[in-house]
């Protein structure tokens, strides 16, 4: 199954720190199958990306988000437009796209 591809310079942060307890906190980022991360992007432990979506570049995803085929972008970032299931991207067979 095709995963999903990330662009230059993108950071996940799934360690914080807990100000309010005084210790380090600690949760997974779930990156759907078909995504794709724009460049310079930030993704905070315990957001989610769904299947068959687009980050957009410079976001921060900081939140759990459930629809797919969706452009996600902002700071933070939301969806911002629904994209087209027909789209290649979408239906590749293989992980590399070239």
């Amino acid at each position: 199954m095709p995963g999903s591809a990330a662009g230059f310079r993108s950071q996940l942060l799934t360690h914080s720190i807990d100000l309010a307890a005084g210790r380090q906190s600690a949760e997974p980022i779930e990156i759907g199958e078909y995504c794709f991360v724009g460049t310079n992007c930030v993704l905070l432990g315990g957001s989610r990306l769904p299947d068959h979506s687009v980050l957009g570049a410079q976001s921060l995803l900081n939140k759990k988000w459930e629809e797919p085929y969706r452009l996600y972008g902002g700071v933070p970032a939301k969806p911002l437009k629904e994209l087209s299931r027909e789209m290649e991207y979408f239906r590749r067979t293989e992980g590399f796209v070239w």
